[in-house]
């Protein structure tokens, strides 16, 4: 269960990284590289070609946010919907023993009477 909560924030985060990354895009695509940075042309085409991909220029974060939050959303019920069994499955086997423990206290004192009759 510990590892479940890990990976879904594990997983939630990575997801604010890149939603934050992409948001920026215009932001750092229009900044200037320093000197150092400009030297290296495989930068350049990398940051050209990303600009250039179909599916970032239509990339909307409103629909994106809605879908991850309804995923998320299943997920919290698919959770809650575990743990409640689990629960459930507590609460019997609790319930189980305290009746069995209720019937041999009864048992036991009958016999602790019958025992205490039979010496008189």
């Amino acid at each position: 269960m510990l590892e479940l909560v890990a990976i879904i924030i594990l997983f939630s985060s990575l997801m604010g990284m890149s939603v934050i990354v992409i948001k920026k895009m215009p932001a750092l695509s229009s900044l200037s590289l320093p000197e150092q940075a400009e030297s290296l042309p495989f930068l350049r085409k990398l940051k050209n070609k990303m600009l250039d991909v179909s599916w970032l220029k239509n990339f909307s974060s409103e629909k994106f946010l809605q879908k991850t939050l309804s995923k998320l959303k299943i997920l919290v019920l698919k959770t809650e919907s575990k743990i409640e069994k689990y629960l459930q499955q507590l609460r019997k086997k609790s319930r189980e023993q305290k009746e069995n423990a209720s019937d041999s206290y009864w048992q036991k004192l009958k016999e602790t009477k019958n025992n205490s009759e039979e010496k008189f």
